[in-house]
C-alpha cells in the first residue's frame, strides 16, 4: 500500500510544482522563505534520523525524507516565481531531476525516496548469484496468503523480470539454489520459519523457474 501511495503523492507534486510555476505570476518572498525553512527542517529531520537511530531497519521507510524530497520537487516549480538568488533556483531545480528516475522506472523513485537505497522492491531482496535475485512483488493489499516473489536479473542499472507471481506459500526467510541449469532453468528451495511457544518448525518449498521465454512457432525436425 505504502508503494502506490508514495508514487501518487510524488505525482501530485509534480503536477502541484507545474501548476505553480504556470499559474502563478509572483510569489512574496515572505512566504517562499517560510516554506523553504520548512523544507530545511525536513531535511535536518532526516539527517538525524539516519545518525541517531541505532542499528535501523534497512526496510522501514524514512518518511522525513520522503517528504523533504516530496516539498523540494513542489518547490522547484514555485522557486522560478520568486525574486531570489539564482543558486537558490538551482538548488530546487535539482528536485525536478527525479522525473527523468520516475520515467525510467517509477518502482527505483519509490522505493528511492523510501529507503533511499537504489533497488526496485521494497521488500526482501534474496541474491542467487550470476546476477539473478528473487525479490517480493508489490500489491495493493499485502497479506501473508498473498505475497508473491518475482524473478529479476540485474546488469549495472538495467533489470529484467524473468518470472512473476511466484508463490512459495507464505512469507520467505532464506533462499538456496539447488541448481542452476546455465540460461534454461534455475531451481531453489525457499525455507519458511514458524515460531511458536514451544518449538521453531522450518518449512520449505522447491521451484524450479525457466529462464528462457518459451519460443513459439518452432518446428523441430526430429531425424
Amino acid at each position: 500500500m505504502a508503494f502506490y501511495l508514495t508514487l501518487s503523492l510524488y505525482i501530485l507534486a509534480v503536477l502541484g510544482g507545474l501548476i505553480l510555476m504556470i499559474s502563478i505570476r509572483r510569489v512574496p518572498r515572505g512566504t517562499f522563505n517560510r516554506l523553504a525553512v520548512t523544507h530545511g527542517l525536513l531535511g535536518i529531520g532526516a539527517i538525524l534520523s539516519f545518525v541517531l537511530v541505532k542499528n535501523p531497519d534497512p526496510e522501514a521507510p524514512h518518511y522525513l525524507l520522503f517528504a523533504f524530497i516530496i516539498s523540494g520537487v513542489l518547490l522547484s516549480g514555485l522557486v522560478w516565481r520568486v525574486p531570489t538568488a539564482f543558486p537558490v533556483k538551482i538548488y530546487f531545480g535539482l528536485f525536478a531531476l527525479t522525473f527523468p528516475l520516475f520515467l525510467f522506472s517509477p518502482s527505483l523513485l519509490v522505493n528511492f525516496l523510501l529507503t533511499f537505497r537504489y533497488t526496485d522492491s521494497l521488500g526482501k531482496t534474496f541474491d542467487l548469484g550470476n546476477r539473478y535475485f528473487i525479490e517480493e512483488q508489490q500489491a495493493v493489499l499485502r497479506s501473508k496468503s498473498t505475497l508473491r516473489y518475482k524473478l529479476v536479473r540485474k546488469t549495472g542499472i538495467y533489470r529484467s523480470t524473468i518470472a512473476r507471481d511466484i508463490d512459495f506459500a507464505g512469507p520467505v526467510d532464506s533462499i538456496r539454489v539447488l541448481e542452476l541449469s546455465g540460461n534454461d532453468s534455475i531451481s531453489i528451495r525457499a525455507y519458511r520459519i514458524h515460531n511458536t511457544y514451544v518449538s521453531t518448525e522450518i518449512d520449505s518449498t522447491d521451484r524450479t523457474i525457466t529462464l528462457q521465454p518459451a519460443r513459439k512457432n518452432v518446428i523441430q525436425r526430429n531425424l
